[in-house]
């Protein structure tokens, strides 16, 4: 193997042209560049490991010649640290190092944990904040002055004492409570007017029969039948036995045209008068329960409504009670919203709740 530096060359005979011998620890000729033969010799049979834990010199070291084409190994030959640190540490990140290509650092690492980007924008623009509130501020404090003055004049300049004043302010809480109970009780007489209103179309709809269930309904017209027939009864016994005892037959058919009549009158004037005791009862009636009801039945669909049209289910969320999933049930199918293992905490999910008395 053969080293060809400049007009030396080293081949496998290190004695041409002769190296310095070392003397008393050092090399005899202090200003000759060229190795000492005990320390090359030392060098070459040492490990990597043992040169760098006794600071020998590399090859690069011993050999001037080769710094000059091999800066690499000149680089690879400074001090090693095995804390992986570098031999002159500084505060900026190699490009190979970096998160991304083109990525700059204030891009990659976090922000001040105290002083981030937020809180310098927001003392960026604490002059301008100020100035907007503070003239905010100076304008409604103008407006409300402007209003204040003129009528604390008024009221010092007809109340001069305090005791005046004291009498006015009376006045001024007697009149506005006066007035407001005066159109709080006209709202109140609307209100109760209204619920009678409500109340007499609901009473008017019981004695119809609205309210009633089909078996109520069935069961008034059982009643009215069987009384129906027991006042037809009376009446032919009443006529038989006073056409036997007059032995006249006009009688009897006299006491069956006015039974008619009387039930004609009667049937003509149930809806009016709520007796339907005598006549032909309805066929059909009417009551609250054959309304259709209910978001499954078809009988209270007219036509099919597109999904993008239904309205979205309601849904609760509060302090103390809250309905998430918008199960509100539904009172008059009698569908309760809480399965049975929640309707023993039902009070756990209301506002206000009012026990039961038994």
């Amino acid at each position: 193997m053969l080293l060809t530096t400049g007009a030396t060359v080293y081949g496998d005979s290190w004695k041409s042209p002769a190296l310095p011998t070392r003397q008393g620890g050092a090399c005899a000729d202090a200003s000759d560049d060229r190795p000492c033969a005990a320390q090359s010799g030392r060098a070459a049979s040492m490990s990597p490991v043992g040169r760098l834990l006794t600071r020998a010199q590399l090859p690069t070291q011993l050999f001037p010649a080769l710094r000059g084409k091999h800066s690499v190994w000149e680089h690879s030959a400074q001090k090693r640290f095995f804390s992986g640190g570098a031999a002159k540490p500084s505060w900026n990140v190699a490009p190979h190092y970096r998160f991304g290509p083109s990525l700059p650092d204030h891009a990659y690492y976090g922000e001040h944990a105290t002083y981030n980007y937020f809180v310098l924008f927001i003392r960026g623009m604490r002059p301008y904040l100020e100035k907007i509130f503070g003239d905010c501020a100076l304008t409604i404090k103008s407006a409300a002055l402007a209003v204040y003055r003129p009528l604390s004049n008024f009221v010092v300049r007809h109340n001069p004492e305090l005791r005046l004043q004291f009498v006015a302010f009376a006045s001024f809480l007697a009149t506005h409570m006066a007035i407001t109970s005066e159109f709080n009780e006209m709202y109140q007489r609307l209100v109760d007017i209204t619920s009678m209103l409500e109340l007499q179309a609901a009473q008017l709809h019981a004695s119809e029969g609205f309210w009633d269930s089909a078996s109520e309904q069935q069961e008034a017209r059982l009643q009215r039948h069987a009384e129906h027939l027991k006042e037809l009864e009376a009446t032919w016994e009443e006529a038989l036995r006073e056409a036997t005892m007059s032995r006249n037959f006009d009688v009897l058919v006299r006491y069956m045209t006015h039974a008619t009549s009387d039930s004609d009158k009667h049937h003509a004037h149930a809806g009016a008068d709520g007796d339907g005791q005598k006549g032909i009862p309805p066929s059909l009636m009417w009551n609250f329960n054959a309304m259709p009801y209910g978001k499954d039945n078809p009988d209270t669909k007219t036509f099919p409504i597109p999904d993008h049209e239904q309205p979205y289910r309601a849904f609760s969320l509060g302090f103390t009670a809250n309905n998430l999933s918008g199960n509100w049930g539904d009172y008059i199918d009698r569908q309760d919203n809480k399965n049975a293992i929640m309707r023993p905490a039902r009070m756990m999910f209301t506002d206000v709740f009012i026990p039961t008395t038994k």
